[in-house]
């Protein structure tokens, strides 16, 4: 357990408490809080990321709340910003104007919402999923393995 505060940088490899910082704050691997004015980065993370921009490099799994929102290989729990993404699997809810994720497990609620693979909701003007294994609802609904690759309105596929 522990706590940084500053002006500019925090850096920890392992911290499980409290990182403020204006500039950015930087985690290995931790858990708590990040609570930064411009960036949070971690590469391993249990807990909450609040700043401008949130960004992961292996896996999180808790909250990330900012305008850019992103996990690389694994996110689960609740992204909420402008834009948010996950290039691996993600598992929970994402809020936002423009929401991505390779495989989405769960919710996508935005304007836009994209996913390589959906086992889940999407719900926004536009949809778009690679490979279709749930729900969409919106204007228009992309399914690119579909046999009617654009649907307005709603689609499920199973």
């Amino acid at each position: 357990a522990g706590a940084q505060a500053t002006l500019l940088v925090n850096y920890a490899d392992g911290l499980s408490g409290v990182q403020l910082g204006l500039a950015f704050n930087r985690n290995g691997e931790g858990s708590g809080l990040q609570l930064g004015a411009a960036a949070n980065f971690a590469d391993r993370f249990r807990g909450v990321q609040l700043a401008a921009i949130n960004m992961d490099g292996d896996d999180i799994r808790g909250a990330q709340i900012g305008l850019v929102n992103a996990g690389a290989k694994e996110f689960r729990g609740l992204q909420l910003g402008a834009v948010n993404g996950c290039q691996g699997e993600q598992h929970g809810l994402q809020v936002g104007l423009l929401n991505t994720a390779g495989t989405m497990n769960g919710v996508q609620f935005g304007l836009v919402n994209m996913a390589e693979t959906s086992r889940g909701w999407q719900i926004g003007i536009y949809n778009d999923v690679q490979h279709a294994a749930g729900v969409q609802i919106g204007l228009a609904n992309w399914a690119t393995d579909a046999d009617l690759p654009l649907l307005p309105f709603f689609r499920a596929s199973f």
